[in-house]
């Protein structure tokens, strides 16, 4: 008895063996179609993203350029190595100005609050300071701004 009963497990298992090969192949098939379906979506989504990368770049670089008032082609020459934000385009092109002569202009800034405190104040009083006409012929020959901060300066310690 014992040999029936073993003939019959092996006829069993070879049922299921044999099964199991065929759902077995049948699940490879399908996990390398899956596996085909997903390199290509990543493929797609990877260039989407690149082409976001490149747009991003192309119109950072171009917003900055604009604000500082330098032609755009320029764009073209900054390397595709440096991260672009605007600090970085604004010092490169700060740094490479000479190379396209560019001048850039420079900002005045005020020298300090206590000069514009002095401004005030003499705004305030309501009446002109002595020697108004020699101020504002000192202000029309002005050269830069440095010149009629002292010219203040002058005129408020007097």
């Amino acid at each position: 008895m014992s040999n029936n009963r073993n003939n019959w497990n092996d006829d069993i298992t070879d049922e299921f063996d044999d099964d199991n090969t065929a759902t077995e192949t049948d699940l490879l098939k399908q996990l390398r179609r899956l596996e085909k379906e997903q390199s290509k979506k990543i493929k797609e989504l990877e260039q989407q993203l690149t082409g976001y990368k490149v747009k991003e770049r192309e119109s950072t670089v171009q917003s900055v350029l604009e604000s500082m008032g330098v032609n755009p082609k320029i764009a073209r020459f900054i390397p595709q190595d440096i991260e672009v934000n605007s600090e970085t385009v604004e010092n490169w092109v700060k740094e490479n100005a000479d190379v396209f002569g560019i001048t850039l202009e420079k900002q005045e800034v005020p020298q300090d609050l206590a000069t514009l405190r002095q401004i005030d104040t003499i705004a305030a009083s309501g009446q002109p300071p002595i020697g108004m006409d020699d101020m504002m012929l000192r202000i029309d020959q002005a050269q830069d701004a440095s010149e009629i901060i002292s010219m203040i300066n002058g005129a408020y310690e007097n």
